[in-house]
């Protein structure tokens, strides 16, 4: 297969998931999940705004069920 044969088949391939096969057990679907949100430090606000703020936000991104870590990986 020549360049120009292997990049027109490479612009019109479909992702593997989305291919059709006959048993469908073998594609797994993608998904993105539930994603999870690391809130970092405030800076500028005064007394211990910093930490009532980022307290803050953290408890309303819970109380509307979306997932909060302390993780920083």
């Amino acid at each position: 297969m020549d360049d120009e044969a292997l990049l027109q088949n490479a612009a019109t391939a479909k992702p593997a998931a989305m291919n059709e096969t006959s048993d469908k057990s073998k594609v797994n679907p993608i998904s993105w999940g539930m994603p999870s949100f690391l809130i970092r430090t405030v800076s500028g606000t005064p007394g211990d705004g910093k930490e009532v703020l980022i307290r803050g936000i953290k408890r309303a991104m819970r109380k509307l069920d979306l997932s909060v870590t302390e993780d920083q990986r």
